[in-house]
């Protein structure tokens, strides 16, 4: 019986971490994300209450904000965050001495407030010091830091309220950037408007304060927006670029601003860029990075910075991808959660803030199966190529390896544990002690 009960305990771990991660957004130095259960959890740094825990506490791990299972949508700014509920109400949280929460006022909120009363919010895109949403409606909204006219109201003062842009009740989704903001129509349109200072905006030298059409083209499927370059893919999956290239964060193999789009790699099905680097899934769910790459974010095992797509790892299973100001997070079909980059305020969420080059795995809590006191166990490292070391302050009674389907593989009472002739791939470490049972999910490469 008491076999059963383990098993039945590790697969309904399993089954937790196959469903754990579904959405993700990184910000400049804090990260949010929600799960398939629909809670919402968020780690890093919270100088500014950017967490929404009701603290001002960095986070090295991921926290969970309040006890809705209810989200739906989220995206981490600067130093603010906004999400959407199924429900459709808005709600806002963090830094708001630009007015970027929306709420009327200019005071900072340390845990989420909501937004108005409207039922009918869609899709939201958090810059630095600004916020934009679209409604069911396909009315567009902006409010926050307005100097370079990036809100496109036709004005450079800054809103603290939701104002609508325009009349038009076809927009699709908005992306903005450092001080330039870009949005796509259900015509297959692209609009652009703010700062123009490395041709971002993709149809002028000038800034606009008001949406201007970038060419004619009819056929835009995606949009994304960088620190001053914009990033766009077209119905036929083909990904185009233009704007600041310093850092090669373009893709074309130079360091050239580019004043209008440009085709640099095609089989696109999704994307992200955030400050100076670019991410892709291909179609066929390799993942592919370039741009700025001195804090590790390219995930590539290197710093140095790429001019031209480099794939990264050879797994074929990548399904999300978030780019935060110097760090990155990729989700896998199976819901698993990896980062690499900038850590320095924990953004990472992988217990530490020491920088990483490499994916690396972040755990997703599982509940319900007697957890240890993580502060007082320590598995590394993890991925593991050879040796997997474990330390724990209490008795170490037994551990197990199961493979992904949860057959058992070894068993041992080791602080050391051998991979080495096991294959690559994903593996489940019960570890019993004298406090309870910790199930860890082990990569081997």
């Amino acid at each position: 019986m008491k076999k059963i009960i383990t098993l039945s305990l590790l697969f309904i771990s399993l089954q937790i971490f196959a469903q754990c991660w579904q959405k993700i957004s990184a910000g400049s130095y804090h990260s949010v994300a929600i799960k398939k259960d629909g809670t919402l959890w968020a780690w890093g740094d919270n100088t500014h209450g950017e967490l929404g825990d009701g603290t001002t506490i960095e986070r090295s791990t991921p926290v969970q904000i309040g006890n809705n299972t209810n989200w739906e949508t989220i995206s981490a700014g600067n130093t603010h965050t906004i999400a959407i509920k199924t429900d459709g109400t808005l709600w806002a949280w963090g830094s708001n001495e630009l007015g970027q929460l929306g709420d009327g006022t200019y005071i900072t909120k340390h845990t989420p407030t909501q937004i108005g009363t409207e039922t009918n919010w869609k899709n939201i895109s958090l810059g630095d010091g600004i916020s934009f949403a679209v409604k069911a409606d396909g009315t567009l909204w902006a409010w926050g830091f307005n100097s370079n006219g990036e809100l496109g109201d036709g004005t450079t003062i800054k809103k603290n309220i939701p104002t609508k842009i325009g009349t038009d009740t076809n927009w699709k989704e908005v992306a903005t950037g450092g001080f330039h903001t870009i949005a796509l129509k259900t015509n297959g349109t692209i609009w652009t408007w703010g700062w123009n200072s490395s041709g971002q905006l993709g149809n002028t030298n000038n800034n606009n304060i008001v949406p201007l059409q970038m060419g004619t083209d009819t056929d835009w499927q995606k949009i994304g927006a960088g620190l001053n370059h914009s990033i766009a893919t077209k119905t036929n999956g083909i990904l185009y670029t233009w704007g600041g290239n310093y850092f090669g964060q373009l893709g074309d193999g130079t360091t050239t601003n580019r004043f209008y789009p440009m085709p640099v790699f095609d089989q696109i099905q999704s994307f992200d860029t955030r400050n100076n680097h670019t991410l892709v899934i291909t179609t066929n769910g390799l993942l592919y990075t370039w741009g700025a790459n001195s804090y590790g974010q390219l995930g590539n095992g290197t710093n140095t910075d790429k001019y031209v797509p480099t794939l990264v790892g050879t797994a074929t299973d990548r399904l999300i991808i978030s780019a935060g100001h110097s760090h990155t997070f990729v989700i896998n079909v199976d819901g698993f959660l990896m980062a690499t980059g900038d850590n320095i305020a924990s953004q990472l969420g992988d217990g530490t803030n020491i920088n990483k080059n490499i994916l690396t795995n972040i755990s997703c809590t599982v509940l319900g199966v007697n957890d240890l006191e993580t502060n007082k166990l320590k598995i590394y490292p993890n991925p593991v190529k050879n040796i997997l070391h474990i330390q724990t302050e209490d008795k170490l009674q037994k551990i197990e390896i199961y493979s992904a389907t949860g057959q058992l593989l070894k068993s041992d009472s080791s602080k050391e544990i051998n991979f080495t002739d096991l294959p690559k791939g994903n593996y489940i470490l019960k570890i019993e002690t004298s406090k309870g049972i910790q199930i860890e999910k082990i990569i081997k490469q």
